[in-house]
């Protein structure tokens, strides 16, 4: 790349990535922090599901920023493709890919460098750069314009969230990898694609990797209340039937008929991406954050899609469908809840993760006594129904990590190629590499691999198998998500102006249609703004 190209694709990153760096009101896109982490399984545990002591207040004006034209590149004659001999490797990583402290990179190095050099024949060095957690994008992007691929200590390859990708990519910094992907030795052995495939832009370039999928939620429906159900119900043998939202509604309303209600909730939006995860089957084609749509970032918030939402959750709250006490209620709660024998306090279906949680809700209906009878065979999964389906593609996955490799814009693919074989080829080898990735990095869940290991008979769990099978069959990459810098003060206005709206809709207090009214006569101004600076994102810089 030329200085020229550096300068101009670090200026328009700063509009989106770097915060603290003026005082007008740029509205900055931040990392996100949904991946899939240590403390996933209680994502949906505390309080930080619903928005408490919510404040509603105006907004400032944001500025207006206008991008300096990125200048042509000098014409570089395309250098003759060879091997490339590697000899090391700069990666930076962030707390989505955690290798814990100093001593234990350096044991990690160690162990990495012997195995690559006994599998591939290549010694390699490995470089690990962990930058400041607290500087987070800032740090990323001034890191990129400091120096050139090749460089030491500058970046080879990068751990990045998905928003961050998708503007890096754009701005030119990123090599396109899908023949390397498509031509990997670890496609035989993938049990799903379109986690990477997704990413590919409309001329099918792919500038990121994962070797992990996003796990997420699917919804369970208690095994005997359901086959109580369909024994009274003309037209339903099995939970397969119940593929519509009308069919879902009665069977909830059969559920709660006489009871306390059908499903319990914690909460009715979750503060992170995917969001809508708590209540899908509500939430439907309704988004409530600024994410990406054919091709351009939209306000969630303000589509006739919202009204709609908060209308059919409003509704079943009303109606006794929803528990009364999700408005209140911590993951915590919901679950013992969902796990009380008492049929007159007790839930009959439930929105929470998919995989391991499908053994730790049976146990826990075990330990309560909850149809004892029915043992492994306790909950049922609902596959995705048709409005989902149509609209998302399934259920919502979270984010997951993503790796990219820097371009060094010289036209050759040489090094890059070495890059990817050396780092992500030997990540799913399936075997002593593979296993030392899943033991060392923290903040992924290695249990959601997309070319997993082979299984230990005796650690099968049939159960928690068959729900990642199911949520695979039936989920779909979440909107991409643009996150914005929470510090920012308008934009923590509109944030909790707009849940305060959505909890005002589900008490009754207002309609969905009034609720989106006074959200763009409060905050308008400041969403438009906001797009504004998304939707002038650099285009794709010449290498």
């Amino acid at each position: 790349m030329t200085e020229s190209f550096n300068r101009a694709c670090a200026f328009a990153l700063a509009f989106i990535f770097l915060t603290g760096c003026s005082k007008s009101a740029e509205v900055p896109v931040e990392e996100t922090i949904s991946g899939d982490n240590p403390a996933a399984a209680e994502q949906l545990s505390g309080n930080d599901l619903t928005q408490k002591d919510i404040t509603q207040a105006t907004p400032t004006e944001a500025a207006e920023i206008t991008a300096t034209p990125t200048e042509e590149p000098e014409a570089t004659p395309a250098p003759i493709e060879e091997d490339y001999e590697l000899e090391n490797i700069n990666i930076v990583i962030n707390a989505h890919f955690d290798l814990g402290k100093e001593a234990k990179i350096e044991q990690f190095k160690t162990k990495w460098q012997d195995a690559v050099l006994e599998k591939t024949g290549q010694s390699v060095s490995l470089n690990v750069i962990v930058p400041d957690k607290n500087a987070g994008v800032e740090e990323m992007a001034l890191l990129l314009d400091s120096g050139h691929p090749g460089d030491e200590g500058y970046p080879d390859a990068v751990v990045m969230s998905r928003s961050q990708l998708y503007y890096y990519q754009r701005a030119g910094y990123l090599w396109d990898m899908s023949q390397a992907y498509d031509d990997a030795e670890f496609q035989s052995r993938l049990l799903t694609t379109d986690v990477n495939t997704d990413m590919r832009d409309e001329k099918g370039a792919q500038y990121g990797f994962t070797p992990v999928y996003g796990n997420g939620c699917i919804t369970y429906v208690k095994a005997s209340w359901f086959e109580l159900y369909a024994k009274n119900t003309d037209g339903i043998d099995s939970i397969e039937d119940i593929d519509t939202f009308d069919k879902y509604m009665d069977m909830l309303g059969y559920f709660s008929e006489g009871r306390n209600s059908g499903v319990i909730s914690p909460g009715f939006v979750n503060t992170e991406a995917p969001y809508t995860d708590v209540l899908p089957e509500f939430w439907q084609d309704a988004y409530p954050a600024f994410y990406m749509k054919d091709g351009v970032w939209v306000d969630g918030f303000t589509e006739e899609a919202m009204v709609k939402a908060l209308d059919r959750i409003a509704a079943a709250y009303e109606n006794g469908i929803i528990d009364k006490d999700s408005a209140e209620a911590d993951a915590k709660a919901a679950r013992e809840k969902f796990f009380n024998v008492n049929p007159s306090i007790s839930e009959m279906a439930f929105t929470y993760w998919a995989g391991e949680w499908a053994r730790t809700l049976t146990d826990c209906m075990a330990k309560f006594g909850v149809d004892d009878d029915l043992e492994d065979e306790r909950l049922l999964m609902l596959p995705a129904i048709k409005e989902i389906t149509e609209s998302r593609g399934g259920y919502l996955r979270r984010e997951v990590p993503v790796w990219v490799i820097i371009d060094d814009g010289n036209k050759s693919s040489a090094r890059e190629n070495a890059i990817f074989e050396a780092l992500f080829e030997t990540m799913l080898d399936g075997g002593e590499i593979q296993e030392l990735w899943m033991k060392s990095a923290k903040n992924v869940h290695w249990d959601n691999l997309i070319a997993p290991l082979p299984v230990d008979e005796k650690k099968r769990d049939l159960l928690v198998e068959e729900s990642r099978d199911f949520f695979l069959a039936n989920s779909a990459e979440a909107p991409l998500v643009a996150y914005i810098d929470m510090k920012d003060a308008d934009n923590k206005k509109l944030v909790n102006g707009r849940n305060k709206l959505i909890e005002e809709v589900i008490a009754g207090k207002k309609s969905g249609e009034k609720a989106v009214e006074e959200y763009k006569n409060l905050y308008g101004e400041t969403s438009e703004n906001i797009l504004k600076v998304l939707n002038s994102a650099p285009d794709e810089g010449e290498k």
